[in-house]
């Protein structure tokens, strides 16, 4: 026998899992970029609906609100489009030494992009494109971390598409020397901070909406 749950006890479900998408950021923000899976799982609880499953957003019958999208807009088809980071380099001389890394754009020193759309735009929009015409839309990506990639659930196997980006070279840019000759990828995969921007705009658009 199941009790069905009143107004109140949803409410407090919703606050639990908006304080468990805060931590899994902080935790991201201090160094531990495997939390962008926690971030995933959060994510999906709070927004993703299914014939079976009610997102926390949804029994708050709140998923009219305006979602933040930050993406930078796609310019060239003939480069790797990230949308949601950017490429952060110190102290590295001619392709050697210091740290190469992929952030959330949040943290650039651009101004912060406020586009304010509704969810269905925002959760199928492209976040990642490569050369060839694969992509990744904030859904594919969140949902691939969350349900295949350890985020709830490791699957046996793995969608060919998210797997295009779930690699160091997957940003695009490979990193050479002048004078070296060495050559390098990122140090870090460009889908974890790229969750973490969602993450930021998952919490922005909360607060915009004062939830």
């Amino acid at each position: 026998m199941k009790i069905v749950r009143n107004v109140q006890d949803l409410e407090a479900r919703f606050r639990d899992q908006v304080a468990l998408l805060q931590l899994a950021c902080e935790n991201f923000d201090e160094g531990k970029e495997i939390a962008a899976l926690n971030i995933a799982t959060s994510i999906r609880v709070l927004v993703h609906d299914t014939p079976s499953s009610t997102s926390a957003l949804t029994h708050k019958k709140s998923k009219h609100i305006d979602f933040l999208d930050s993406s930078l807009p796609k310019t060239n088809p003939n480069i790797t489009f990230t949308g949601l980071t950017y490429y952060y380099m110190s102290n590295v001389h001619d392709g050697i030494g210091g740290i190469a890394i992929y952030r959330p754009e949040f943290t650039s020193s651009r101004p912060n992009i406020e586009r304010w759309i509704n969810f269905d735009q925002w959760w199928s929009q492209i976040v990642f494109q490569n050369k060839d015409g694969s992509s990744l839309s904030r859904s594919t990506l969140v949902l691939k971390a969350a349900n295949q990639e350890g985020g709830a659930h490791i699957d046996n196997s793995i969608d060919s598409q998210y797997d295009q980006f779930r690699h160091h070279y997957s940003g695009g840019v490979i990193i050479k020397g002048t004078k070296s000759g060495v050559t390098r990828t990122f140090d870090n995969i460009p889908v974890l901070p790229a969750l973490r921007q969602i993450g930021f705009e998952i919490l922005e658009s909360l607060k915009k909406a004062k939830l």
